[in-house]
């Protein structure tokens, strides 16, 4: 028999948090808690025993901007690559996208037989053939696991199965279905074939239209038609420059011609070759004599009378008059002139002569340059007209011969694209490839700690939800709070 205990009635104390009156719930069902943990538990722990372990196959996918094609060339240096920009989130969301679409899952769940692996009650239920991969479709796409690697260009694949063969050849399978769509996505089929049929239909046409030039060239006997225009526009050009020449020259050969012929008329054409003039010899001869004879006479006198003697002045007046006479005889001599045909006059009219000559070779000339003139201009015109023709057709085998190029270039570049993606060297690759896990996603230890876990915190709500649904009283501060009553008295929980 227990005493009893009377307490003096007090009024509940407010006190802080404590951890006892927290879990205090879970003292008072204790058997509930007991029961709850050790049911949850070992459910858990039979799980992990029973149910199979599931493998988880990874692949990663690396994701570029664009295929660098490697650069075919016959130069010795090959010219650097073009810089090529970042990858953005919006491609990789579209590489996503594409991997995880409704044809590459068809292709996965029927090449691994997924649509077969599905629970008895499907089987059960006679489903078609076509309900039965629709909806492995999307069960694999709930467990197929696809994000994108934070900060980096990849792809991350995930997929776990109860076998983990299963695993690696369900994502192997989804990585050929993905890179066949990528391909048909980003190169349409038929590219090779329509860009060689293009270049063959250029290539005939190039052959027509060089096939006509050579027929236009042998028709209008012309090779080159421009080098041909040139070469007559020369000697066009050479020979009006003859003939302005000529032309010029024949002006100043009539000039020259009025000009002799008024030099002609003012020259006369006889000149005096001969002119003699003969003095009187004896006659001068004998006055020279004289005078001689007077001067020494005159002379001996000087010397011995005056100058004014009368004979000496007589003398000198005898000398002068014999002077005159001298100089009289000198004045008056005997003349004889001889004349002859003008070399002048002679000199005019044999200019004249050649000079009309030369004006009739020059205007035979004139006409012969004129008529090569004309000649020329005439073929000048026409070598311009075939000109214009054959350019045309140069133009056009010129545009031929391009678009065959062009062509050419584009079958060669889609035939390198093919045989680069046939090789899967594209844009997206496999930075890691599926593999078969020797391991399962999820250790036991994990799993059983998990349990462990999971045990507690559902005993631990199950014994609260318990102690709330309880309607009694089972605290002093309960009573007061409900009743807003002093306690009186508290008894103690029977025991055994």
């Amino acid at each position: 028999m227990e005493q009893l205990t009377l307490r003096t009635p007090t009024l509940p104390v407010q006190r802080g948090f404590n951890l006892r009156d927290t879990l205090l719930p879970v003292f008072r069902r204790k058997r509930l808690f007991g029961l709850s943990f050790l049911g949850i538990f070992v459910g858990a722990i039979l799980a992990i025993i029973f149910l199979p372990r599931q493998y988880e196959s990874e692949m990663k996918i690396l994701v570029q901007h664009a295929r660098l094609d490697p650069v075919v060339s016959v130069d010795a240096t090959t010219p650097s690559p073009i810089a090529i920009p970042a990858v953005s989130d919006e491609e990789i969301n579209s590489e996503i996208e594409v991997l995880q679409g409704q044809e590459v899952l068809e292709k996965v769940v029927v090449s691994n037989g997924l649509q077969n692996r599905a629970s008895w009650l499907s089987f059960l239920s006679r489903k078609d053939e076509k309900t039965r991969i629709a909806e492995a479709v999307e069960r694999l796409a709930d467990k197929l696991e696809v994000k994108q690697v934070n900060r980096t260009n990849l792809i991350r694949v995930s997929y776990d199965a109860s076998d983990p063969e299963l695993a690696f050849h369900v994502l192997s399978s989804l990585a050929d279905a993905y890179l066949q769509k990528h391909l048909l996505v980003h190169r349409p089929p038929g590219a090779v074939d329509f860009f060689r049929t293009q270049s063959e239909q250029y290539r005939k046409g190039l052959q027509e239209a060089e096939a006509k030039m050579a027929e236009f060239g042998k028709h209008e006997n012309v090779v080159s038609a421009q080098i041909q225009g040139d070469l007559t526009l020369q000697r066009l050009n050479e020979f009006e420059a003859s003939l302005y020449q000529a032309q010029a020259e024949i002006k100043a050969t009539q000039d020259r011609i009025r000009e002799l012929e008024g030099q002609m008329k003012a020259t006369p054409d006889r000149v005096p070759t001969t002119q003699m003039a003969a003095d009187n010899g004896q006659v001068l001869q004998m006055l020279e004599t004289t005078l001689t004879t007077l001067e020494l006479k005159h002379n001996d006198m000087a010397a011995h009378f005056a100058p004014d003697y009368r004979p000496l002045k007589d003398l000198e007046s005898e000398i002068a008059q014999t002077k005159a006479k001298i100089a009289e005889v000198n004045k008056a001599p005997i003349r004889q002139n001889t004349t002859d045909v003008n070399p002048t006059y002679k000199w005019l009219a044999e200019e004249l002569a050649r000079s009309r000559t030369e004006q009739a070779s020059l205007k035979a000339r004139e006409a012969g340059i004129a008529a090569n003139v004309e000649l020329y201009q005439q073929k000048a015109q026409a070598l311009g007209r075939k000109e214009i023709e054959q350019q045309d057709l140069a133009r056009t085998v010129k545009e031929q011969e391009s678009n065959y190029l062009l062509y050419q270039g584009k079958t060669e570049e889609a035939r390198i694209s093919e045989a680069l993606d046939n090789k899967r060297i594209m844009n997206v690759t496999l930075a890691q490839n599926p593999y078969v896990p020797v391991l399962p996603a999820h250790s036991t230890l994990l799993l059983i700690s998990l349990g462990l876990f999971m045990a507690i915190c559902f005993s631990t709500g199950i014994a609260f939800a318990a102690d709330y649904m309880d309607p009694s009283l089972r605290t002093v501060d309960e009573v007061y709070k409900v009743l807003e009553l002093p306690v009186l008295a508290a008894l103690p929980e029977h025991t055994d």
